[in-house]
């Protein structure tokens, strides 16, 4: 078989075809190393990254236990101390409620008292001071009723803010421990646990929109409305503590005072009847002294009536003068001057007649009312004396 001529190279090109395979294997293992190189280096940036990750992670977890703890535990204070001012406050709506229970006692003997006092008869039925204090105590008892009424109110709603905060903090606590629990967990695992394993399906980036602050700044809000309403209970309790004390005072000096009125008013009674019964004989003197003037005076006016005629008939007769006769003369002013004196004087002396006629009816119906009301003034004194003052006796404030 004949071999086909191949092309001669020469020996310059051989050399150089060595030369270039060589050059090109030198340059392959160059770059090989380079890349065994980079890579250990890569590994060991990777070895030495993951390591610190994991150390700042462990790191993050200690602070966020931490402080998970640390406001699990601020909150557990508030926590106990709401629910101690809760019942704080129940005590207090208490005493609120009994001091609106005594002061409705008080009323009710006030409304009986009044009642009985209604029975007095004639001129007694008086707005006297007993009867001012009376009104006064029952519009001072009223009014802190009132004010009692609202203070239960405000208690009963401070009591369901502190419940509902109270509340608040039971659900953050609870998520707080649960929170615990679960970075601990977390917190304990490594690549070695049976636990760790590949998720899928998990949005690394985004699995919560509530950053640090946000969590810090919700938990001390619960805080501070806990704080916040513990204040305005202890708050309330001082004023409530200043309202009954003052409250009792206000009470226990008003009915003080109206029962130093009714002591009063009854000495004033006692004395006004036997005051009465001394000018029920005075008064039959000068009703007999007034029907001795009546008499004299209406003799006078039945002497002024003869005078008063005779002017008249004379002045009648003078008018029957004829002509230029008629004229107004001395004699006819002096009849007239006359007749309107006696007229005058008549009509004083008819006007004091009625005037001391007056008098007289007057007299004879206050020796009447006189009678009367020393039978009035006995029938207030019983009332007064035997009944009322045994209601006040019964009255008892108390500082609750």
């Amino acid at each position: 078989m004949d071999c086909v001529a191949a092309k001669r190279f020469t020996a310059e090109e051989w050399k150089l075809a060595n030369v270039l395979t060589t050059t090109a294997a030198e340059a392959e293992r160059q770059v090989a190393e380079h890349i065994q190189a980079e890579s250990i280096r890569v590994k060991e940036e990777a070895d030495e990254q993951t390591r610190r990750a994991h150390s700042e992670v462990d790191w993050r977890f200690k602070q966020r236990l931490i402080d998970i703890q640390h406001w699990r535990d601020e909150l557990s204070l508030k926590f106990v101390e709401i629910n101690n001012e809760v019942d704080a406050e129940l005590i207090y709506r208490k005493r609120l409620e009994n001091a609106l229970a005594s002061s409705q006692h008080i009323l009710e003997i006030d409304s009986q008292i009044v009642v009985l006092r209604d029975c007095r008869v004639g001129v007694d039925l008086v707005h006297d001071e007993p009867q001012k204090n009376l009104i006064l105590e029952m519009k001072i008892v009223e009014g802190i009723q009132q004010v009692l009424s609202r203070t239960i109110e405000f208690t009963t709603e401070q009591v369901r803010i502190m419940r509902k905060t109270a509340y608040n903090l039971d659900k953050d606590l609870r998520d707080k421990d649960s929170a615990l629990e679960i970075d601990r967990f977390a917190y304990t695992l490594n690549v070695h646990r049976s636990e760790v394993k590949a998720q899928c399906g998990i949005c690394i980036n985004e699995q919560s929109n509530v950053n640090e602050q946000d969590w810090e700044e919700f938990t001390m809000r619960n805080k501070l409305n806990a704080q916040k309403a513990i204040n305005a209970s202890l708050q309330l309790r001082t004023q409530i503590d200043s309202l009954l004390r003052q409250s009792a005072e206000d009470i226990q000096k008003q009915i003080c005072d109206t029962n130093l009125a009714f002591e009063n008013r009854i000495r004033e009674l006692i004395a006004v009847k036997e005051n009465l019964q001394a000018q029920h004989s005075q008064i039959s003197v000068n009703i007999r002294e007034i029907e001795g003037v009546i008499c004299s005076m209406n003799k006078g006016f039945d002497e002024k009536k003869g005078g008063v005629a005779l002017a008249e008939t004379r002045l009648n007769i003078r008018g029957q003068r004829p002509n230029i006769e008629m004229v107004k003369d001395s004699v006819q002013r002096g009849l007239i001057l006359e007749l309107h004196g006696l007229n005058e004087a008549m009509g004083k002396i008819n006007t004091k007649i009625l005037q001391t006629k007056n008098v007289l009816r007057n007299l004879l119906r206050n020796q009447l009312e006189l009678e009367d009301a020393i039978n009035v003034k006995l029938n207030s004194i019983g009332i007064d004396e035997a009944k009322v003052m045994v209601l006040r006796r019964s009255i008892n404030v108390q500082e609750y």
